[in-house]
């Protein structure tokens, strides 16, 4: 079958559908639990509530939260994409993240490009700046048009700001960076750097479109794309021996052009087609996970350049996790980094049973069990698992997670051997019986 790369230059997000997805109903072994089951359920039962996410002022339930929020600084929840009440979910402890900490920020895993123009829909209500952005669902939009109204309630100095921290697709970066530069009055040496960025915009679209399938073709691919990884270098090293010259002409925009530049060059490397004998979906596998190291450098950039505030942000399950699970995911290279971030991350995964997404797929990340069953009364629960004498933080329990799968090829990912559970997350929400969220037609 006859394939396109369109998915590696145009989308990064190429596991887009299974991040956060598990294989139902495999066995998951018990991750050496030794405390007894009667102390899990003394716990639970004191640091368990049923979690309202209706869109009302109601926040009793997450009162569980109180203690830790006023020392940390960024929140993240993981979900598995294309569920419905996500959204709910989201929109809730937004509100409730803004009332008890006044957070500043909203991380969204999408390019920093498509929250330049959430922000620009945000500030001014004009739509047309929303519909420049793909989203896979119609709860997306409505989510953005509720922040829209929610945001016009807020004093200027408390708005919410959109950053996006997600990889931008390099067809984007490359047209934006031509757009910025083709009405500058540049020097001769900088309107053929110009010229070079407009051949590189060109030739992406070209490699985009390009088949392949048998051995041939493949390799016919990787020699082009190698050629077009030369030319973004090549460009994006005259652009840095010029940077101050650049930084001027642009001026309140040169923020914005150089996070863009870098992650066209960070999407060029990402994908290594210098190696000998790895299929293409190989190589795609091993760029998803070197974006987490491309998301944490742009946090790391939209962090240092914006004011001081808060962060909250709902992502792909894995991305949460705060310490190593085969990789390091994007929350545990915030919460291990840099010491402005260390242990200031709160991380709140969502596991389901019984749900579907909006392909219909199952969905089932928890995985029974005798304890956490007896405390698991509704149909979404909000779990402590960090308070006092909380036998979650004395040892790694793993046991009530399924099989999660990373990759399209049916990759998954290992369980844990060493630290607690509290290193992974402190938090969990347990959703039963959700439906796809609504995806939107061509």
């Amino acid at each position: 079958m006859k394939k396109r790369l369109l998915s590696v230059l145009v989308v990064l997000l190429i596991c887009l559908n299974f991040v956060g997805c598990s294989k139902t109903g495999t066995d998951v072994e018990n991750s050496n639990k030794k405390i007894p089951k009667k102390a899990y359920i003394e716990y639970l039962e004191k640091n368990t509530k049923n979690l309202d996410v209706r869109d009302n002022e109601e926040f009793s339930s997450y009162t569980l939260l109180n203690s830790d929020v006023k020392d940390k600084e960024i929140f993240l929840i993981g979900e598995a994409h294309n569920i419905d009440v996500n959204y709910d979910i989201k929109w809730k402890f937004m509100k409730y993240f803004k009332k008890e900490t006044n957070f500043k920020y909203l991380i969204i895993e999408y390019g920093f490009l498509d929250s330049l123009n959430i922000n620009k829909y945000v500030e001014t209500g004009n739509e047309n700046y929303l519909k420049k952005v793909f989203m896979p669902n119609l709860e997306d939009y409505e989510f953005f048009r509720k922040m829209y109204r929610y945001n016009m309630s807020l004093s200027d100095k408390d708005k919410i700001t959109v950053v996006g921290i997600d990889t931008i697709p390099s067809i984007d970066a490359s047209q934006y960076l031509v757009e910025k530069l083709k009405d500058k009055n540049l020097l001769l040496e900088q309107k053929m750097d110009l010229q070079s960025l407009k051949e590189i915009y060109m030739q992406i679209q070209d490699v985009s479109k390009q088949e392949y399938g048998d051995k041939s073709s493949e390799d016919k691919l990787k020699d082009n794309y190698m050629d077009l990884k030369k030319k973004v270098n090549n460009v994006y090293n005259k652009i840095y021996n010029k940077e101050k010259y650049y930084r001027e002409i642009l001026n309140e925009e040169e923020f914005n052009f150089f996070i863009v530049l870098d992650n066209l060059k960070s999407n060029m490397d990402t994908f290594d087609f210098s190696k000998k004998g790895n299929s293409i979906e190989e190589i795609q596998d091993e760029a998803y996970l070197k974006r987490e190291g491309v998301m944490y450098e742009n946090f790391k950039k939209i962090y240092s350049h914006f004011q001081r505030g808060k962060y909250f942000g709902q992502m792909g399950l894995y991305h949460v996790f705060l310490h190593k699970v085969n990789i390091n995911w994007f929350g545990a290279r915030v919460n291990e980094g840099d010491k402005q971030f260390r242990n200031k991350v709160i991380s709140i995964p969502i596991f389901y049973k019984e749900c579907t997404n909006s392909k219909g797929t199952p969905i089932s990340t928890y995985k029974d069990s005798d304890d956490l069953d007896k405390v698991l009364k509704q149909q979404y629960s909000l779990i402590k698992l960090n308070g006092s004498k909380s036998p979650f933080s004395k040892e790694l329990r793993w046991d009530f997670i399924n099989t999660l799968q990373w990759s399209s090829s049916g990759k998954t990912l290992d369980i844990p051997r060493d630290g607690m559970t509290t290193d992974y997350f402190q938090y969990m929400i347990i959703v039963k019986d959700a439906n796809g969220a609504t995806t939107i037609k061509d």
